[in-house]
């Protein structure tokens, strides 16, 4: 039975061909490549052969290149409004309002970022708590340790907890502790495993009902 669920936010709760989610990649490329005197194609390489290992680019320039200026990093990579960027979805409003249990975020991003997107997808509201890399010392999913602080918070069995993310590598460590993980892969990016897989969040009400029996209010 599911009592709670977690969402991963970006590339989750919008998707991941949004022009957000391209201005993400683009910004974290040119900020790699800018720290590190290589090209942007070498920035974007590096950072996805060590994603497995650290977790979050910000993580790897930290640990790996003694990197300070956090605050240069979140402003050089998420912009400050969100017009143009993405696109009000009522369907997803009304998923989020109707679901019958609670549910947080867990983000790798920052919670000013975090909340400029929920506040602008009108469902701030509906989510008990943002976890943010901040929050978490900026040792991100996929720590096992985060999903422990987070479990704790919320006061949930992981096998009772639901966990959505767009990244097949922050799944697997909250399955490994008993919890029940759903992946969404827009795009088909990634081969298919162990996980559930729905292509976009508008198909979660389906799945709730079909692998849990839990049916979205009125």
């Amino acid at each position: 039975m599911i009592r709670y669920i977690l969402f991963d936010l970006d590339n989750t709760l919008y998707p991941e061909s949004s022009i957000l989610g391209e201005r993400f990649e683009k910004g974290i490329n040119s900020f790699v490549a800018g720290y590190l005197g290589i090209s942007e194609e070498e920035a974007r390489r590096q950072r996805r052969a060590r994603r497995g290992e650290y977790g979050t680019t910000l993580q790897w320039l930290i640990q790996v290149h003694n990197f300070t200026e956090i605050d240069d990093y979140m402003d050089a990579v998420h912009p400050k409004r969100m017009e143009g960027y993405l696109k009000k979805n009522p369907e997803l409003t009304r998923i989020i309002r109707s679901l019958p249990v609670q549910r947080s975020i867990l983000t790798n991003s920052p919670l000013e970022h975090a909340e400029r997107v929920l506040a602008y997808l009108e469902i701030r509201d509906q989510f008990e708590y943002v976890f943010d890399l901040r929050y978490n010392n900026f040792v991100g999913k996929p720590d096992p340790a985060v999903y422990s602080r987070i479990l704790e918070v919320i006061r949930q069995k992981p096998e009772e907890t639901l966990f959505i993310d767009d990244i097949p590598g922050y799944l697997e460590p909250f399955r490994r502790m008993g919890g029940h993980a759903l992946l969404i892969d827009e795009l088909g990016r990634h081969p298919r495993g162990d996980y559930p897989v729905i292509r976009q969040i508008e198909e979660l009400p389906a799945f709730l009902e079909k692998e849990y029996g839990l049916v979205l209010s009125p």
